[in-house]
């Protein structure tokens, strides 16, 4: 088995278990799930680190969108409104 078989294989895996995790915890990262599949996979983790880690969620679109924070700075509901 080539290189590129064998990666698709151990990415196929990869991502598997990663939405069966995600079906439960939806908002999980990727650190924190790295860590887990280290954990639960060993050998099929070797190789892929944390930056082919996440060039992998983000190809198949599995990374946590950010909650976007906004900053309210006008109280237009006051007194002196025109």
């Amino acid at each position: 088995m080539g290189r590129e078989q064998e990666y698709s294989v151990r990415s196929g895996l990869v991502l598997a278990r990663v939405r069966e995790i995600r079906k439960d915890s939806h908002r999980m990262g990727t650190l924190k799930l790295r860590s887990i599949l280290a954990k639960e996979m060993g050998s099929a983790m070797t190789g892929l680190g944390r930056d082919a880690f996440f060039r992998l969620l983000r190809e198949n679109d599995l990374l946590v969108k950010c909650k976007r924070r906004y900053a309210i700075t006008t109280q237009s509901d006051h007194r002196f409104k025109k």
